[in-house]
């Protein structure tokens, strides 16, 4: 039981994050930046689902043919998202140190990145 509502917590957790961002992203205005942001939401909403389903799976809200639906539809989106996320980690303020690329190297950034 105890494993249960501990599942349960996660799932709750994860969905009140995705339901808020969601909203958030209704706010803006720029249409453009709104579908990022929304694409990138579905991104954290499918990969939340991949990474736990099976409590999902138990109360049959995925079948566990979804799955590699869900995985292509994941990587569409990535795909989608590639040339915005520069943008997307500068306008997050994520220090260079965390991200352990060659943002943080310092020689040819957006060259190394982007070639």
């Amino acid at each position: 039981m105890g494993v249960l509502l501990v599942d349960l917590a996660i799932s709750h957790s994860i969905y009140n994050t995705y339901y808020s961002f969601e909203q958030a992203i209704l706010k803006f205005p720029d249409e453009i930046i709104k579908r990022i942001l929304f694409e990138l939401c579905l991104v954290f909403g499918i990969s939340n689902i991949l990474k736990r389903p099976y409590p999902l799976i138990t109360i049959s809200a995925v079948r566990p043919d979804h799955i590699n639906s869900l995985m292509e539809c994941k990587q569409l989106l990535l795909k989608k998202l590639r040339p915005h996320l520069i943008g997307l980690v500068d306008g997050c303020a994520i220090p260079d140190a965390c991200l352990r690329s060659a943002i943080a190297t310092g020689d040819g950034v957006y060259e190394v990145l982007l070639g």
